[in-house]
Parts: structure tokens; C-alpha cells; sequence
């Protein structure tokens, strides 16, 4: 956790205006219409006076943090906390002795920190973690309860997945799923709650647990996608292949306006080397997003594959309207109109073939147009021309 020397002489600088500055009146902010905007609500800050010792101290903690000695650090700027009682010394010692994993360091600091400032909802979480690493999972508790408190409403679901990370920060696997249960409980008709239990689970290795949440979480929202998605990676990783795409085919029955299912369907379509079958997907996907340049790109690339020449062309051109900078198509539609016999094309396409990953398989393929051509002469001069890059290209 290094420290910049800006950030230390910033955060001394802070403290000493905070004390000898409190008079000076800021100036407002004016609208274009000539009238000061509202001020927002000043922050309470400590009246303490930038001592020589406190400056020695903060010095003496941003120089150590910033030279990797995060234990020095934590300590000092602890130290400073305490004296000063200022809140973002108190959040730059919590986190620097969670990183130094010095955790009854962290705890003063972040106590302190949630102390000062209450609705911090980084400060609550902080001491959660502390708490938890000291074995004190009552009180852990508590705080993350507070945090869902806090979000309860629109922002609900990503208090969950925020608590569940922390959580899964946690050595003590059994009393972090424990504790995630307790809260889960306390909503438990809200999607995200289960949703995050799952995350947790994976995360503790238990796929089982996880697979069961999900499936929770989906048959509180039947057409979250996230949730599904998930679900479908959870039985991927159990080698749950068949039931992964059926849990697809299910889901896109019941919600087929689902892009983002639909995308992934595809790919694993891809995966199990299925074309016609990912060619198609991705012509549905075309149906709600015409102009899905990558959507587009991988229809002309499957219609290669499973040789349907003529569509490939149509929507590799479709894929260099949408995105102009894309060499591969242009090989390939070099590679389509040879297979077709039209050479002058294929030469175009080339030559237009820009040098990087794709341009000296793209050279060499012209020198084979122009032999093709008759012009044998031509072509052993264009491959004499090919600036070569490695031994497998000489």
C-alpha cells in the first residue's frame, strides 16, 4: 500500500487548514445565472493545532507506507489518529494495518473511524473485518447489519455482494457462511440476498451450497441474468454440461428478449464445437442489436467455419462497416474471394491488410494469388519483399 510524497504533504496540509484556516470564508460557487448555488454541508473535522510531533508523526507514517514498511505505518498513523481524532488519519491507519495485517491495530483505528464518522459505510465494513479476525464475530456481525440497514432499498443488492466479499476475506470459512446465513435470513424474499450467499459459497470452494443459493435467488427473480449466468458457470464447473445448457435453453425460452444469456449461449454453443447451432443464436441476437459489431463478426466467422462461403462474405463486410479497424476480417475475406476464384478482390483485400498479427499471412497469400496469376516472376519478388520477424517466417 504505497503512499505518494503529494499524498503526505496533502494530508498534513489538510489537517493544518482544518486548525489554522477555519476563519478564511471559501468562495461560493455561482450558477450562470448569476446566483450562488447551495453550499454543500461542511465536513466536521477536528480543531487541532499541526504540533511539531503530530507533523513528525504523519511524516514519519506517509514516508514509511510510501517505502513499503506498512507496519511502521500502520502504528504511527494509529498513533496520530488517536491524538488527533481526525477521521482520514483514522481511515489511512484502518486500512494500512489491514494491509500490514496488524488487526488489533486495525480495530482501534477502524472503531475510531466508524466513531467519527458513523454513516461510512468503508469504516463499518473495516471493522467488520477486523472484528472477524480477531474472532469476534457477534459484534462483525453487527456491523455488517448495519450496512444492509443502511442500503436497505434500491441499493440492497450490492450491499449483499459488498458484504459477501468482505466475508470471503475472512480465514474462518465456516463462521463467514454462518454469519451470511443470519443476514440472508433477515430478507429472506430479497434475490440478492441468496445471490450473494452464492458468490460466498463459490468462493469457499462449496459449489453445492452455491448451486442452491442461485437457484434461490433465480426462483425470486426468474429472469435475473446475472443469476443465471452464474448458476450456468457454478455447473460448468461441476462438469454439469448437459444441465448447463439446459438451464440456457429453459431460461431463453422463458425470457428470449435475454442478450446478454443469449451471447453466452452461443459462446458455449462455440465451445462444444456446436456452429450451426452458435451461428444461429448470434442471428437472434442480430434481431435486437443490428449493429453488434462483434455479434455480426462472429456470424460471418462461424458461417466460415461451417462453410457457407457466401454468408460469411455478406456479414464479414457487415462487421468492417461497424468497425473498420479489423484485419482479421479482411484475411479472411481474402482467404473467400480466392476459394472463389476472384483474385483481383482477394489482392485487395490483401494488400489492405495492415502490418501487425495478420499481415504477413496476408503477404503471403498474395504472392500465392499472383503465382496463381501465372505471374511467378511477381511473386517470387513480393515474397523477397516480406520483411521477415522471426525464424518460422523465414
Amino acid at each position: 500500500m504505497p503512499y505518494s510524497i503529494f499524498r503526505l504533504v496533502v494530508s498534513a496540509l489538510l489537517i493544518s487548514l482544518s486548525a489554522g484556516c477555519a476563519s478564511v470564508a471559501p468562495i461560493s460557487p455561482v450558477a450562470e445565472s448569476g446566483k450562488e448555488l447551495p453550499k454543500p454541508p461542511a465536513e466536521v473535522l477536528p480543531n487541532v493545532a499541526l504540533q511539531p510531533e503530530v507533523l513528525y508523526d504523519i511524516l514519519v507514517g506517509e514516508i514509511a507506507g510510501q517505502r513499503g514498511q506498512i507496519e511502521v505505518a500502520a502504528v504511527t498513523l494509529g498513533k496520530v489518529a488517536q491524538k488527533t481524532r481526525d477521521p482520514r488519519v483514522a481511515e489511512r491507519a484502518t486500512l494500512a494495518a489491514l494491509y500490514a495485517k496488524r488487526y488489533t491495530e486495525a480495530l482501534a483505528a477502524a472503531r475510531l473511524w466508524v466513531e467519527l464518522r458513523p454513516k461510512n459505510m468503508d469504516a463499518r465494513e473495516a471493522l467488520a473485518t477486523a472484528l472477524l479476525e480477531l474472532d469476534q464475530p457477534a459484534e462483525a456481525r453487527l456491523q455488517l447489519e448495519m450496512i444492509l440497514a443502511a442500503e436497505e432499498g434500491r441499493h440492497v443488492e450490492q450491499a449483499y455482494l459488498r458484504i459477501a466479499s468482505a466475508l470471503a476475506r475472512t480465514g474462518n470459512r465456516a463462521v463467514a457462511v454462518e454469519i451470511m446465513q443470519s443476514l440472508v435470513d433477515l430478507h429472506p424474499k430479497v434475490a440478492a440476498a441468496h445471490f450473494a450467499m452464492a458468490h460466498l459459497a463459490v468462493r469457499g470452494g462449496d459449489l453445492e451450497k452455491a448451486a442452491s443459493a442461485a437457484d434461490r435467488a433465480l426462483a425470486i427473480r426468474s429472469d435475473w441474468e446475472e443469476a443465471a449466468l452464474f448458476k450456468v458457470r457454478i455447473l460448468i464447473s461441476q462438469k454439469e454440461t448437459q444441465k448447463a445448457r439446459s438451464l440456457y435453453k429453459t431460461f431463453l425460452s422463458d425470457n428470449p428478449g435475454a442478450t446478454n444469456v443469449r451471447l453466452n449461449y452461443a459462446r458455449f454453443l462455440i465451445e462444444q464445437k456446436e456452429w450451426d447451432k452458435a451461428r444461429e443464436e448470434f442471428k437472434r441476437i442480430l434481431t435486437d442489436l443490428p449493429d453488434d459489431a462483434d455479434a455480426v463478426y462472429a456470424v460471418g466467422l462461424l458461417s466460415l467455419q461451417t462453410n457457407q462461403l457466401d454468408e460469411a462474405e455478406k456479414y464479414l463486410k457487415m462487421a468492417l462497416d461497424l468497425r473498420l479497424q479489423n484485419d482479421q476480417a479482411r484475411l479472411y475475406l481474402g482467404q473467400v474471394t480466392e476459394g472463389s476464384k476472384r483474385y483481383a478482390e482477394a489482392l485487395r483485400w490483401y494488400r489492405d491488410v495492415q502490418p501487425g498479427e495478420y499481415y504477413f499471412e496476408a503477404q503471403t497469400r498474395l504472392a500465392v494469388i499472383l503465382a496463381k496469376q501465372k505471374d511467378l516472376a511477381g511473386a517470387r519478388k513480393h515474397l523477397r519483399g516480406i520483411q521477415i520477424e522471426n525464424d518460422p517466417q523465414r
